[in-house]
């Protein structure tokens, strides 16, 4: 009979076994959509599991995807910031991330606001000093844009939200942390 540790520990290695089975996060779009100013990641992009502070500073740059921590964001609108290394496990899941600049106006912000409503699979977060007023990143590929009521937004969410190209796909976006005070920084795993 197996008790709590082992169950656990079971259901882990079938679902990395899983995710192994996933596209590789080293991919070529075969017929990309023509978004005019869509950044697409080249080459591999690290899915390594971290508990510590991996150093990403958002008031330069948005990341596409990499190292992250073992817990993902829950995918709603927030408006603390989030740290990087739980929003870029919520897109490992297939989630698409909108990081606008916290000094966004109120009407912009509640226009993004509206995206994540009945969406479980987008996550909103506030920035300070962001370096662009809005940026939609799904696992590899990137759109910054100036206005909520650009057209491509929409186009990018259902283009690469839960796409071929999520590395996770099929994982939860739901259920993560969603506790303000833990996503602001990446917090240790205690075993």
């Amino acid at each position: 009979m197996l008790n709590f540790k082992n169950k656990v520990a079971t259901l882990g290695l079938i679902f990395t076994s899983l995710s192994m089975l996933a596209l590789p996060t080293s991919f070529a779009v075969e017929s990309p959509t023509k978004i005019p100013g869509l950044i697409v990641t080249k080459g591999k992009l690290s899915q390594d599991h971290k508990t510590t502070n991996l150093g990403y500073n958002l008031s330069k740059t948005i990341p596409l995807g990499g190292a992250h921590h073992p817990g993902w964001a829950t995918c709603m609108a927030y408006t603390t910031p989030v740290a990087a290394e739980y929003a870029i496990h919520s897109m490992e899941h297939g989630a698409v991330w909108i990081a606008y600049d916290k000094s966004l106006k109120s009407s912009e912000i509640a226009a993004l606001t509206a995206y994540t409503k009945n969406d479980p699979f987008l996550l909103l977060t506030p920035v300070v000093k962001a370096p662009n007023p809005i940026t939609v990143t799904a696992w590899g590929f990137q759109l910054k844009v100036e206005k909520a009521s650009d057209p491509r937004i929409k186009t990018f969410i259902k283009t690469y939200q839960n796409s071929k190209t999520t590395p996770e796909l099929g994982a939860p976006c739901q259920k993560g942390i969603s506790d303000p005070i833990i996503l602001t920084k990446p917090q240790p795993i205690n075993k």
